[in-house]
């Protein structure tokens, strides 16, 4: 390849795809996390006004519904059974008791929304 480019070309060329590579957009993973009552529902509907094209993932949980809460919208409602039945067969991103419920975050949708090219 030096003999057909010389070295100088060679690096430009490099230089190129280097540049191709950074310009390439790809997903982005965000996080939001701390503890309970810090606001972390607030910063998500915040983000889902100013950043309507993002995929927001679904919490699934044990606990149970709240009036006006809506199952796949606010969060998956599961009972244990079919919670721990997930957490064995690793369908979870990350999981965790918090306040006596269990609480775990599907990797499914997420894996699918990052490989359609859409931010999480």
């Amino acid at each position: 390849m030096i003999e057909e480019f010389g070295l100088e070309g060679l690096n430009q060329r490099a230089d190129e795809l280097i540049d191709d590579l950074r310009s390439v957009s790809r997903p982005r993973l965000f996080v939001i996390s701390g503890p309970s009552g810090v606001g972390k529902d607030a910063v998500i509907e915040h983000m889902r006004t100013a950043l309507p094209e993002l995929y927001y993932a679904v919490t699934a949980t044990t606990r149970h519904r709240r009036p006006g809460e809506i199952d796949g919208i606010h969060y998956f409602f599961l009972d244990e059974v079919d919670f721990q039945q997930q957490v064995e067969s690793g369908e979870f991103l990350e999981h965790a008791v918090v306040y006596g419920n269990f609480y775990g975050v599907p990797k499914g949708r997420v894996r699918a929304a990052l490989q359609s090219g859409k931010s999480v």
